[in-house]
């Protein structure tokens, strides 16, 4: 599992044009589309914005642009997956982004609140002077925490056609990456052969399960580096990990640096 580059919090509008293969970045990506139409292969579904819809999504998870009508124009914006996780959302809409789903915030063309809110975050990240930036994330926590409202009461994803095995894997992993996990496992709790379900599951997903475990294990503890000052073998026993040196591994690895960096970086006091 190699590191997943990451944009930070940035914002554009424009024509995005089509990917020739899918991409992958460690940030939460909203989505507003101003006009045209757009299609994205988004894990193992194939989902189609048009003008007015408004999505979020976990840009960890491999997505590509497959169609786009020639007047379609998007506001893109990149939000840091810490900045996310600091915020303590509602653990409904949380679980379901780091699932990897994505989230339609509104589907009303020309919904006037979100269109404004965006163009102002544009706006403000393209002056990005820190006061800027600040009120940006300000906002943009408050709109995510109302959303988290709304998710609590009813679902709001996208979801086409039946669950597929690798998303039963997906769910499984989700419900018990704490726990002792092997390939095995996973694949007896769908009813695969543990190679077949290796190949369903990358083709879906675009990493290894054991990959997708340690994903899920790291994001358990980059939440507790940034919301508890807990030591560092106490995150990682929590997390999942079988060690500390495990931990450090997978930590530096895929994060490019080690949980005492990580915490120190953004305001936490307990260090290695």
């Amino acid at each position: 599992m190699q590191e997943i580059s990451h944009f930070g919090l940035r914002g554009w509008r424009g024509y995005p044009g089509l990917m020739t293969l899918p991409h992958r970045h460690d940030d939460i990506e909203f989505n507003l589309v101003e006009s045209g139409r757009m299609t994205y292969v988004f894990g193992s579904h194939q989902i189609d914005l048009y003008a007015g819809h408004f999505v979020l999504f976990w840009a960890a998870a491999p997505h590509q642009l497959i169609a786009l009508e020639e007047d379609t124009n998007l506001i893109w914006l990149t939000l840091p997956l810490a900045w996310f996780l600091r915020w303590q959302l509602s653990d409904a809409l949380t679980r379901r982004i780091l699932n990897g789903e994505m989230i339609f915030v509104s589907e009303e063309a020309g919904s006037s609140r979100d269109d404004t809110l965006l163009n102002q975050w544009l706006e403000d990240l393209q002056i990005a002077t820190p006061e800027r930036r600040k009120i940006v994330l300000l906002e943009l926590e408050a709109r995510l925490r109302r959303l988290g409202l709304q998710t609590s009461e009813k679902s709001t994803l996208a979801k086409q056609g039946e669950t597929s095995k690798a998303e039963q894997m997906a769910v499984f992993i989700a419900n018990h990456y704490t726990e002792p996990l092997m390939i095995p496992q996973i694949a007896a709790a769908v009813h695969l052969h543990p190679n077949y379900a290796m190949k369903v599951f990358r083709q879906a997903y675009g990493r290894g399960l054991m990959d997708y475990v340690t994903q899920h294990r790291l994001l358990h503890a980059q939440r507790l580096l940034v919301t508890t000052q807990a030591d560092i073998l106490e995150i990682a026993l929590e997390a999942g990990f079988g060690s500390s040196s495990s931990f450090y591994a997978a930590f530096k690895r895929i994060c490019g640096q080690s949980p005492g960096q990580y915490r120190t970086a953004l305001g936490g006091s307990k260090s290695e």
